[in-house]
């Protein structure tokens, strides 16, 4: 086995028994692989360490997920999932099955890749033409109230056209992947995770149009706010910054994707829902 070729790993560090998991996997791959890993708070991995990396293993739930799939999606990297969360909706494995199929993954001769489309999230400040930045996401980005009592008034545009101004506590744009996350907590629908769509998903809207919106996934959305209070601007869970009314996004889909290795067919994500939303 060719020694350049990486195989890595990133944990949940308030979970004790993600690292230790970890461990056990890198003893029986350390003589075939390189091992990097990496705490999911803290990835600071050389780009030249990840172009040769072969997987990412991640231990923990969909949160863990969601911060590798940032670093993985730029290197074209899929993700094996091991679930040490609550609900682990794009986990894989269960942690006791890990040591004897991660193989199985490795050689690949009958695993399944899962592409999943995800957003990309250009920030704009009105007196500049240019992003000043963009973040890409494979669950949703929300435009949220915080703790701020009084509702925002937020426009939106799609393709160019005026379409709505939602007075509520925010607003859910989520990926088909997303859609089981925070969207369907605030009543979204369950979209199937390989469609090529977006939502636009209200939270708690104020006597105005409260609807879910299934948007094309070559449309264009814009998003300002005409209320004066500042919002959070939360991406994958992870408040990036304030957003007030000197700021507009820009929502489109990304050119990058999360890829996952999947042992089973997608048809099997029905019945994996139904176990998820149960147990």
């Amino acid at each position: 086995m060719d020694k350049k070729t990486f195989i890595g790993f990133i944990f949940n560090e308030s979970i004790p028994k993600s690292e230790e998991l970890v461990n056990q996997l890198k003893s029986l791959l350390s003589n075939d692989y390189c091992i990097w890993t990496s705490p999911g708070d803290q990835i600071n991995i050389k780009s030249t360490v990840l172009s040769d990396t072969k997987i990412v293993v991640t231990a923990g739930g969909d949160g863990t997920i969601l911060k590798a799939s940032r670093i993985c999606s730029r290197y074209g990297i899929p993700i094996l999932g091991i679930n040490l969360g609550r609900v682990g909706f794009m986990t894989e494995l269960r942690p006791e099955e890990a040591s004897k199929q991660i193989f199985t993954y490795l050689n690949r001769n009958s695993i399944k890749f899962d592409s999943r489309l995800m957003l990309q999230c250009e920030i704009f400040d009105n007196s500049k033409s240019k992003p000043i930045q963009i973040i890409d996401a494979l669950n949703d980005v929300v435009i949220s109230r915080g703790s701020d009592p009084k509702l925002l008034d937020i426009k939106t545009k799609i393709d160019s056209a005026d379409m709505h101004s939602y007075r509520a506590d925010g607003l859910i744009i989520s990926s088909p992947t997303g859609t089981t996350g925070y969207s369907l907590a605030a009543g979204g629908p369950i979209i199937a995770p390989d469609s090529q769509v977006m939502l636009l998903q209200p939270l708690a809207a104020h006597m105005n149009f409260s609807k879910s919106l299934v948007i094309a996934e070559k449309s264009i959305l814009e998003i300002s706010l005409i209320s004066k209070q500042p919002a959070s601007l939360i991406i994958d869970g992870i408040k990036e910054t304030d957003f007030s009314n000197n700021h507009l996004i820009r929502i489109t889909k990304s050119p990058n994707t999360t890829v996952f290795l999947r042992k089973d067919s997608m048809n099997n994500f029905y019945a994996t829902l139904t176990n998820k939303l149960l147990s």
